[in-house]
């Protein structure tokens, strides 16, 4: 279990959402350090949609101008609620984590290593997979557009035949790919790590709630005032019930993430087909996108919901 946690831990670091919060010496210069990098990422996921709204905008006239201010406003407040969100889910991330790692250690969390890491193997290699349909499928976009030099997004976004500098068009590239490797490992552990964690801690609070009903059923009056294992099975089921909260308030921020995420790829669009800047390439391939953000919306909002349906019950 502490491993499971250690390599989430990490690729939180890395994604820029989460810090250890301590007093050392060189505490308030990391701080500082890891602020700039987590404003660099949150600027480098909205960078390129924000660059293609310059690119569609670019000799236009004043009304889509304006139109074009519109929607940069609208990131620039959409970017301002992401980086709260960021901030919110580093403070959110110890107290789950560290109230699972109790839990587990406390009441020996009941769960199944082996399928543990088969489960998370398979839900990486799909969504590996999706990615990888994403990839391919833009890529032969990509080359049926630049044949017929219609589509704006990748004759004007990636313009390999217009930039004699090839050390500018592979910047270009890395930036690209650099933007999917982040993508891929920030969807995958947050959506397999919270997938499994809501599965067993639901299994878990389904187990200990029949516990205390079955306890409770075969007890008389007397028995149940005096007896100390049902304060023991009540302040099990107290624990069970906090996990459970705190894992669905992380949740929502997740969730919230997520929508925060989508909406450029919808104001993008939008922008496009109101002032007839997109063509069917285009669209195609945003749609591959805004398609696997919405899956992921939906199973994290049925996860959500599922959690709070238990806690409510």
């Amino acid at each position: 279990m502490k491993t499971v946690l250690e390599s989430v831990l990490f690729v939180f670091k890395l994604c820029g959402i989460y810090m250890e919060e301590n007093e050392g010496k060189w505490y308030k210069v990391k701080r500082l350090l890891f602020a700039i990098y987590s404003i660099f990422i949150c600027v480098f996921i909205w960078a390129d949609n924000v660059r293609l709204l310059i690119i569609m905008a670019i000799e236009d006239d004043i009304r889509r101008q304006l139109s074009f201010l519109v929607f940069v406003l609208m990131y620039i407040i959409i970017s301002f609620y992401y980086t709260l969100f960021l901030r919110l889910m580093n403070c959110k991330l110890p107290a789950i984590l560290k109230a699972f790692q109790n839990y587990h250690e406390e009441y020996d969390l009941t769960f199944d290593s082996k399928r543990w890491r088969k489960n998370i193997k398979i839900l990486s290699v799909v969504s590996v997979l999706i990615y990888g349909v994403d990839v391919v499928g833009g890529t032969v976009i990509y080359n049926m557009s630049f044949l017929s030099e219609k589509s704006i997004l990748n004759m004007q976004l990636y313009p390999a035949n217009q930039i004699s500098n090839q050390g500018i068009y592979l910047s270009m590239v890395f930036f690209v790919l650099l933007k999917l490797i982040y993508t891929i490992a920030f969807h995958n552990y947050l959506i397999i790590f919270f997938c499994i964690i809501s599965r067993v801690i639901t299994k878990e609070y389904i187990h200990v709630t029949e516990k205390i009903k079955t306890y409770v059923k075969h007890l008389t009056d007397d028995e149940f005032y005096d007896s100390t294992e049902i304060s023991s099975i009540r302040k099990h089921h107290t624990a069970i019930t906090d996990l459970m909260t705190a894992t669905n308030d992380v949740m929502k921020h997740i969730a919230a993430i997520q929508y925060s995420v989508t909406i450029p790829i919808v104001c993008l669009i939008l922008y496009g087909l109101i002032h007839g800047k997109l063509v069917t390439e285009d669209i195609t391939i945003l749609s591959f996108n805004i398609i696997l953000h919405f899956l992921i919306m939906i199973l994290i909002t049925h996860l959500g919901s599922k959690l709070s349906e238990e806690v409510c019950r």
